[in-house]
């Protein structure tokens, strides 16, 4: 699946953070103040400035201390992250509980490898409620891969510590047809405390929140649980996800399609998920546009994801398919290539595997990348985001390299698809102490 991507370690949580950075930038003077400042090497360079802001800030459970800088003439950026379950004190922080960034005029020059573990560290010397203060030094890569070092790294700033502020967005509840296919009762909105009718039924979703006969409310960022009722005692229950200064429509359908796929693509059908732990802004959108593209003579549908992204996918006899371009290859191989992938069957029974292997070089050494699936259950019934769905199938997705007769496993994915519903769970499931990373469906629509 393309989520796969962009869901696999710290680098999507630091992500996330980039907005926030960005305003608290403009709340704290820049300056080159004595006692407020960092500096570093590499090799024979030396690279200094002003500490533009520091502050903690926490996402899930997981707390944040941000340092950015930049250089006098504003054309280099720094930034320096320690990650934390408990409280920020003085201490050592190797990566990946830390992190380091440094561009020039927006590209990056050094950046951490994530994956070189223990091989980047920032010591914290001093923090309180006023100021942070510490050191900072290791092996990064520069722009062209090539490892660097990184040494006589410092910083000094004054301490921001940020609580979210909490904002609000609008939810609108509406409806094609009311409690059945040709029926115009009301359906009753229960979320919260608020309560509303929708009593206007419309063929097109309405284009803004706040039309007559819709339920509109204007409520705090977050997640809610709500209720739709009918006068005959049906009832849908579901969740949506609030957020701050935008519009979410949901429709409410009491006549529900079937389409027998565990991965529809009927057009317009669309999908919002949301790691557990993260902003709510960091949804990730998931759309099927109802267009089309021909690959190898196999006409696949097209999705995008935050409407920037795309995927291809198609289905056959049972099995469903992803079309893999070079771009969005998940493996490291030194000439990526397209392939296609199966990443469902829903016609085989629990128990069952397939490989898919492709044979390539790193480094110029041969090596044989492997994606293994196992339906770990089918025919299951699961609950994410407080909705149970049925028919639901469970599959690991092992990514591996083989390379001189050992194969290294890189990481692993557990998947739950729902019939009629599509993907609704996606969960790292990597050995510990790796952290697995969960997303879970917010809101969908199948058409």
């Amino acid at each position: 699946m393309k989520l796969v991507k962009s869901l696999f370690s710290l680098f999507a949580i630091t992500a996330l953070l980039v907005s926030c950075q960005k305003e608290y930038s403009k709340e704290v003077p820049k300056n080159g103040a004595t006692g407020t400042e960092w500096a570093f090497k590499e090799g024979t360079n030396s690279f200094a400035g002003p500490v533009d802001t520091a502050f903690i800030t926490k996402v899930g459970s997981i707390n944040y201390l941000i340092v950015e800088g930049t250089t006098s003439d504003k054309k280099d950026a720094i930034t320096i992250e320690v990650y934390s379950v408990g409280d920020i004190k003085a201490g050592t922080y190797s990566n990946p509980n830390s992190n380091f960034t440094y561009t020039r005029n927006g590209k990056t020059l050094y950046e951490v490898d994530q994956t070189a573990i223990g091989e980047f560290s920032v010591v914290i010397t001093k923090i309180d409620s006023a100021s942070v203060s510490g050191t900072f030094a290791g092996k990064v890569i520069d722009s062209t891969g090539a490892i660097k070092t990184i040494t006589d790294g410092k910083f000094n700033g004054k301490l921001k510590n940020t609580t979210a502020a909490t904002s609000k967005g609008d939810v609108m509840f509406w409806s094609k047809q009311g409690c059945g296919a040709t029926s115009s009762s009301p359906i009753a909105i229960t979320i919260g405390s608020n309560s509303g009718t929708i009593s206007t039924f419309t063929p097109v979703e309405p284009a803004s929140c706040g039309v007559a006969g819709t339920v509109s409310l204007n409520l705090a960022a977050g997640s809610y649980t709500y209720k739709a009722l009918c006068s005959n005692g049906d009832s849908i229950i579901g969740t949506v996800t609030v957020i701050a200064n935008t519009c979410t429509k949901v429709q409410v359908s009491f006549v529900l399609p079937t389409t027998g796929d565990y991965f529809p693509t009927t057009a317009n059908s669309n999908w919002t998920y949301l790691e557990e732990g993260v902003a709510l802004a960091d949804s990730t959108y998931v759309l099927s546009t109802g267009t089309s593209k021909v690959f190898n003579t196999k006409t696949y549908s097209i999705f995008t994801y935050d409407q920037a992204d795309s995927g291809y996918y198609r289905k056959a006899s049972g099995e469903y398919y992803e079309y893999i371009e070079p771009a969005n290859n998940p493996f490291p191989l030194d000439n990526p290539g397209s392939y296609e992938i199966t990443f469902l069957k829903d016609n085989v029974p629990a128990g069952s595997t397939w490989l898919k292997e492709i044979a390539g070089t790193i480094a110029g050494q041969a090596v044989t990348a492997k994606e293994k699936f196992t339906l770990l259950e089918v025919g299951a019934t699961a609950t994410v985001g407080g909705i149970t769905f049925q028919n639901v199938i469970k599959v690991r997705r092992v990514y591996s390299i083989t390379a001189l007769g050992t194969e290294t496993v890189l990481y692993k994915i557990d998947a739950w698809f729902a019939k009629d519903k599509g993907l609704i769970k996606f969960v790292e499931a990597n050995d510990a102490p790796a952290v697995n990373a969960v997303i879970n469906i917010k809101r969908l629509q199948v058409f």
